[in-house]
């Protein structure tokens, strides 16, 4: 198996790279000048699957993808974030998160994009529920 050989996901049309470039360490570890020359090294190499949330770097990993993504077609690639977990934005200093894994508001960032404001990609590919568990 090569990393940039495909696999379905699940009972969708969507097809996936092997190997995906996730978000995380965009948001937190790298200029932005060098996150975005890695997003388009993983894309000449071959990946074609890209992953994102909204509090990976509250928000910024999403920022990250912005302008290397808005250059290519979007049916050539896979961006998926996650649901259930939202970011607010300006909440001045309060818990910039707000929980609802409500049905409606799952299928939200799938339809319109919540993250898409902020990165300006016209859809996601997929969206996970996800979101660690609190301790008290």
């Amino acid at each position: 198996m090569k990393a940039t050989d495909t696999r379905q996901i699940g009972r969708t049309s969507l097809e996936v790279t092997c190997l995906g470039l996730g978000g995380v360490f965009l948001a937190r570890d790298a200029p932005r000048s060098e996150a975005e020359a890695l997003i388009d090294r993983a894309y000449e190499t071959g990946v074609r699957y890209f992953d994102t949330a909204p509090m990976y770097g509250l928000g910024e990993s999403e920022r990250r993808y912005r302008n290397p993504l808005a250059r290519l077609d979007r049916s050539e690639f896979v961006l998926s974030t996650k649901v259930g977990r939202l970011l607010q934005e300006d909440v001045g200093g309060e818990e910039p998160w707000h929980f609802d894994f409500t049905r409606r508001r799952r299928a939200r960032p799938c339809r319109r994009g919540d993250g898409s404001r902020r990165n300006h990609v016209p859809h996601w590919g997929t969206c996970e529920t996800r979101s660690p568990c609190r301790v008290s």
